[in-house]
């Protein structure tokens, strides 16, 4: 008995190793850092796993279910941690793109032959170019703060200017 628990406690541990590398390399990580396109990356990255685990761990017993225990702890701490991280850099590039929207806006309303149409243009592309470029949780909070900011700011400036 105790010569099969050990071959079951190798194999198992094995079968762990493997099916954690098969979610690392199967998690698409080309996918926007949006909740529902992450989830469907997790679980078919995990669907992968749990199968190469079941294809490879031997027995039914107490090691084989510590093992796949430990393998779903495993996959959802991963994926914690990656959407954590996907989410923090999708952050960080919203509040650039936001920076540098802000400069060129304020650029546009404070040139000297400013007008309201042209700063609507350039506010309709600095719009386009956001939505299609960036992604995350916070994208459109930040884009509506941004819009607010701006319309309270250069732009209202600009139509005060305009109408004196």
């Amino acid at each position: 008995t105790s010569s099969w628990q050990s071959v079951e406690e190798a194999e198992c541990q094995r079968a762990y190793d493997l099916a954690a590398e098969v979610y690392m390399s199967a998690f698409d990580r080309s996918k926007p850092p949006e909740e529902a396109a992450l989830r469907e990356a997790h679980e078919e990255a995990v669907q992968k796993s749990l199968a190469a685990f079941d294809a490879t761990a031997v027995g039914a017993g107490s090691s084989r279910q510590k093992y796949e225990k430990r393998l779903q702890n495993y996959l959802r701490k991963a994926f914690e941690d990656y959407k954590r991280d996907a989410f923090r850099e999708a952050y960080l590039q919203c509040i650039n793109a936001i920076q540098n929207m802000e400069k060129e806006l304020r650029t546009s309303c404070h040139a000297p032959d400013a007008k309201i149409d042209n700063v609507v243009k350039v506010l309709d592309g600095l719009l386009s170019k956001y939505e299609a470029s960036f992604h995350g949780p916070e994208k459109w909070r930040k884009l509506t703060v941004f819009l607010q900011q701006s319309l309270e700011g250069p732009v209202l400036d600009l139509i005060k200017k305009q109408m004196d």
